[in-house]
């Protein structure tokens, strides 16, 4: 179980790369945290970017999947939020092509301190 703080700005998407103003940290769960990791993965495709709506349209599919089984209900019934971190196209060129779903409480967006995990909400 994996909890990060330091909440990047929606929208839904946010891309990684190495000048992303986006930098999680990892925290344990019991302690203060803004979302929950649901799951990793490694999006297709080879050494040229296969464009945003293809990562897009992968990784929302993956991550409600993902979303839907770490919360334990399905994305349209919960509560909670889901969105997912790519990476850049110059990231991509470099070999970074793992997608990172994670799942937030919308009430609670910096100060959470229980595990999504399971909640059925």
């Amino acid at each position: 179980e994996s909890c990060l703080t330091s909440q990047p700005a929606k929208p839904v998407r946010v891309q990684l790369g190495k000048d992303a103003a986006v930098s999680p940290t990892r925290v344990d769960c019991r302690s203060m945290h803004e979302e929950e990791v649901t799951g990793t993965f490694t999006l297709p495709g080879g050494s040229r970017y296969p464009g945003d709506e293809a990562v897009d349209d992968t990784s929302d599919t993956r991550c409600e999947k993902y979303f839907a089984r770490y919360v334990g209900i399905d994305y349209d019934s919960s509560v909670y939020d889901y969105y997912y971190a790519t990476p850049y196209p110059e990231g991509w060129r470099q070999g970074d092509h793992k997608a990172i779903c994670v799942a937030e409480d919308p009430n609670h967006p910096t100060d959470n301190t229980i595990s999504l995990r399971n909640v059925k909400e």
